[in-house]
């Protein structure tokens, strides 16, 4: 549940945005009317630039007024001038140069300079997401949708299909960002129920977005019971789903350390034999989770499900016909 805190911050967000009558915020915040009374006279007390429109006949609608001073507009006005008198004498080649300079001071990250690389936050402190990461957006991009996220302001987006690449057009309200195995997901939904099971879109596909003037209640999810059952990116989508009962036999030591200090959801059970180790995992049956099993043997042994262990033959001797072509 949110604190008091975050309910006011979320408040804030919403009326810097638009003006809002109280009945609105209510439904909006999902409380009641004396509720947000309480809350925009603690915003008064904030001295938060709360501001109120009051026409005749019509409710009050609140709104905090906004008041950007850029410290660097001196310099944004020289650059600009400088920027002027080189474009006057042809020297394009430091004309790009001065705007990214004014972009820089204004804030403005471009995105074509975001490329997938090792991120750093400090130089000792590395992460390399390596050469299939889907994470490389710009932190404007995940700003705006951050932004939109604790507003709960509905979005519009045009999003590509990965096996077909056609584009759909959806609006979505954005509940979270997810960073999983190197691919950054904006989670979603399109229904209006409080606790949902959320939607998933690869921010990388997403090819444009809008914001709406549109904005919805808090709703809820569980991110851990959401990737419940999950080995790596495919989450189960239906009731049909088949979840696996993995009983492998472990032959290499330095195998059963990587199981142990594994995250497994639910997590991995492991009996200590005299030459080796068992391994119990429950997870959905996926093509990643076949292809990773692949990749483990010769330093496994499938003991259940029998027509698993089957079924993983069959994909080692149709890639072995593969190799003879």
């Amino acid at each position: 549940m949110a604190s008091t805190y975050e309910k006011l911050n979320r408040l804030k967000l919403r009326l810097m945005t638009s003006p809002a009558t109280v009945e609105e915020l209510a439904n909006y915040m999902d409380c009641n009317t004396r509720t947000i009374f309480r809350f925009l006279k603690d915003l008064s007390k904030e001295n938060s630039s709360l501001r109120k429109i009051k026409n005749p006949g019509q409710p009050r609608r609140f709104f905090i007024e906004q008041t950007k001073n850029n410290v660097n507009a001196p310099l944004i006005r020289s650059l600009r001038k400088l920027h002027k008198e080189l474009t006057d004498h042809a020297e394009i080649r430091y004309t790009k140069v001065i705007n990214k300079a004014i972009d820089a001071l204004e804030g403005k990250t471009p995105e074509t300079d975001c490329a997938p690389e090792a991120i750093s936050l400090d130089p000792d402190f590395i992460i390399d997401h390596g050469p299939f990461s889907e994470y490389d957006i710009s932190e404007a991009r995940i700003e705006r949708y951050l932004t939109a996220i604790k507003k709960g302001q509905c979005m519009k987006v045009h999003y590509m299909q990965g096996s077909s690449g056609e584009i759909q057009k959806l609006e979505i309200r954005p509940l979270k960002l997810i960073l999983r195995m190197g691919t950054l997901y904006l989670a979603y939904s399109t229904e209006k129920t409080k606790n949902v099971k959320p939607k998933l879109l690869v921010v990388k596909r997403i090819r444009q977005e809008s914001l709406m003037q549109e904005f919805f209640k808090p709703q809820e999810i569980d991110v851990q019971n959401f990737y419940k059952y999950c080995y790596g990116k495919w989450v189960g989508d239906s009731e049909k789903t088949v979840i696996l009962k993995l009983l492998l036999l472990v032959k290499e030591p330095w195998l059963e350390s990587q199981f142990r200090e594994s995250h497994f959801n639910p997590p991995a059970k492991i009996k200590k034999q005299k030459n080796h180790s068992t391994i119990e995992l429950n997870l959905y049956d996926s093509p990643d989770l076949r292809k990773w099993i692949i990749g483990l043997l010769p330093d496994i042994e499938i003991i259940e499900p029998v027509l698993f262990k089957e079924e993983i033959k069959k994909m080692i001797q149709t890639s072995l016909k593969a190799l003879k072509s």
